[in-house]
């Protein structure tokens, strides 16, 4: 459904304006194929694509692979709909040609993670929701006799209070540590709230903003890593 470009071809990274390419693309090729009235919007695929985003992140703490799939897709989804102002929605016709167009696209996502050099992030990220994950565990077997897990909470107020008042440089790892706390916490409520429900949209939504906070900090995902392991405590 999906043209995949030539081995030979430049892989650009996986921004909003690729995946746009690639929505546009598989729904003119799916309409040319199914001689379709009309094509499915972008509004539709990416309402599609949170199926795909959500089971990536919930595979994250057993496959590096798919929880990098499921963020880098999460992250190029809501760069297409801040662009276009898109309302995201849940999708729920999984035989949609929307939701087939979403599926090229997974697949070609998944390719372009496993071109990439590197995931130790995805490794580092990883871990850490297992920790966190298993920690709940071990305190829902025990909750009389512990306290709760700390949940991270005001990273965004946070970083936004770095950029207004200019912070110095050496304050910029204990954001980091923040924003890894807060991820991994987003993605742990994302595999809880699958369990108990169908209603994982405030993981989604939490997990965009985070993406786009870091992109505000000037933080890719390599020097998110590198600023992690710097382990400064947080204030």
């Amino acid at each position: 459904m999906i043209a995949f470009p030539a081995d030979d071809t430049p892989h650009d990274p996986w921004t909003g304006e690729h995946l746009r390419w690639h929505i546009a693309r598989g729904a003119a090729q799916l309409v040319r194929e199914r001689r379709a009235l009309t094509p499915p919007t972008e509004a539709e695929v990416c309402d599609a694509l949170d199926v795909h985003i959500e089971l990536g992140l919930r595979a994250g703490p057993r496959d590096p692979e798919a929880l990098a799939a499921g963020l880098v897709l999460l992250e190029a989804v809501d760069a297409v709909r801040v662009a276009r102002g898109h309302v995201a929605t849940p999708a729920v016709d999984v035989a949609s040609p929307a939701a087939q167009v979403a599926a090229g696209v997974v697949r070609e996502v998944i390719a372009e993670i496993v071109r990439r050099p590197s995931l130790t992030w995805a490794h580092d990220l990883r871990a850490q929701v297992c920790a966190r994950v298993a920690a709940g565990a071990l305190l829902a077997a025990v909750a009389d006799r512990g306290p709760a897990v700390p949940r991270p909470r005001g990273f965004i107020a946070r970083a936004q209070e770095h950029l207004q008042r200019r912070r110095p440089a050496a304050e910029l790892p204990r954001l980091a540590l923040a924003l890894r706390d807060a991820e991994a916490q987003a993605i742990v409520d994302l595999i809880v709230a699958a369990v108990g429900g169908p209603d994982v949209e405030p993981a989604l939504r939490q997990l965009a903003a985070l993406a786009r906070t870091r992109a505000s900090l000037g933080l890719d995902r390599a020097a998110l890593l590198l600023a992690v392991r710097q382990r400064v405590p947080i204030s």
